[in-house]
C-alpha cells in the first residue's frame, strides 16, 4: 500500500482514527499553559516508499514544522528530540519517555 493510500485509510496500523485525530488537531489552537512534551524522532524515517526524494524531502519538512507547531500549542512545553529513535520512540528510547513523564509529574508537585 502506498503512503498516499495509507493516509486515506480511516484507521491506521496503530488503530488510530486518523480522520478524528486530524480534526482534533485542526481545531486545537491552544492548550494554554498545560504541561506538554512533544517527543520527536531523531532518525530519518524508513518509509519504504517509491516516491521521488524531492517529495519525501518536502514531506519531512512539513512533518518537522508540524512537530514544532504542536510544541507551540502550550506556553509550558518542551520539544525533545529522541536522537536514537525512529517512529517507535516507546520501543527505541523508553527511558526518555519515562524521564519526561517524571519531569512533568515533578513539576506539578512543586
Amino acid at each position: 500500500m502506498s503512503l498516499s493510500e495509507k493516509w486515506k485509510q480511516p484507521i491506521n496500523d496503530e488503530r488510530i482514527d486518523q480522520v478524528a485525530s486530524f480534526e482534533q488537531m485542526r481545531i486545537c489552537t491552544s492548550l494554554g499553559n498545560l504541561p506538554l512534551v512533544v517527543i520527536t524522532r531523531g532518525r530519518d524515517p524508513n518509509t519504504g516508499e517509491d516516491a521521488p526524494q524531492e517529495i519525501l524531502d518536502v514531506w519531512e519538512r512539513i512533518w518537522w514544522q508540524l512537530q514544532c507547531e504542536q510544541a507551540a500549542l502550550s506556553t509550558n512545553s518542551r520539544h525533545v528530540i529522541a536522537e536514537n529513535s525512529g517512529h517507535l520512540i516507546n520501543k527505541d528510547e523508553p527511558e526518555l519517555i519515562i524521564e519526561e513523564i517524571r519531569r512533568i509529574v515533578s513539576s506539578l508537585r512543586e
